[in-house]
């Protein structure tokens, strides 16, 4: 009965997924995606409360995918360029849910999406450094912050604007400021101890 189960939950996704590439999110109701998956309304409401309930479950297993396909070990251009191949694979879906979803509601699962891609790369990455705790800290939610605002104009500009080029500068630029900034910290604590 498990398998029945977890057979028709993937299947309303997958049906909710093809509607969002057909028509405007405002557009589709429960009754659509029942009717195009071939269920009753109670099977639906069986695995989500509402469709927004949906929206939160597909990009919830979308993040953690990603986190699990790659490793913390991976550098942050290769984070940020599979995440962006991994979102165009999604293009019209995620537009479709951006365009017409609260704007509040869509940032805050763009924001659990950077802090878990951050979380898993931070967590490998500042431990090579002479960072404080503290510091180490604030350059985490930096990061976080770079991501979002990164993702969010991305997502301004339809999807559009960025390269595997321009990710791979940006990168070589971020490294450059990690490392200095660690050189920087790593001398303040010399001075300091003299």
């Amino acid at each position: 009965m498990r398998c029945i189960s977890n057979f028709t939950k993937k299947a309303i996704k997958q049906t909710f997924v093809a509607l969002l590439n057909k028509k405007p999110l405002p557009q589709i109701t429960v009754k659509d995606i029942v009717e195009e998956c071939g269920i009753n309304r109670n099977s639906f409401y069986y695995h989500f409360q509402d469709i927004p309930t949906l929206i939160d479950e597909l990009i919830t297993e979308e993040t953690d995918r990603l986190i699990v396909d790659y490793s913390p070990l991976d550098p942050l251009e290769t984070w940020l360029t599979n995440a962006i191949h991994a979102a165009m694979d999604l293009r019209e879906t995620i537009l479709n849910i951006y365009r017409y979803m609260d704007r509040s509601v869509f940032e805050s699962y763009l924001w659990r999406i950077c802090d878990k891609i951050i979380s898993a790369y931070t967590k490998n990455e500042l431990t090579k450094t002479s960072f404080s705790e503290k510091d180490r800290e604030i350059i985490e939610h930096l990061f976080r912050c770079e991501c979002f605002g990164f993702l969010i104009e991305w997502l301004n500009g339809e999807m559009t604007d960025y390269s595997d080029e321009v990710i791979a500068r940006f990168c070589r630029i971020h490294r450059g400021m990690l490392a200095e900034s660690d050189r920087s910290c790593s001398n303040e604590k010399n001075i300091r101890s003299v």
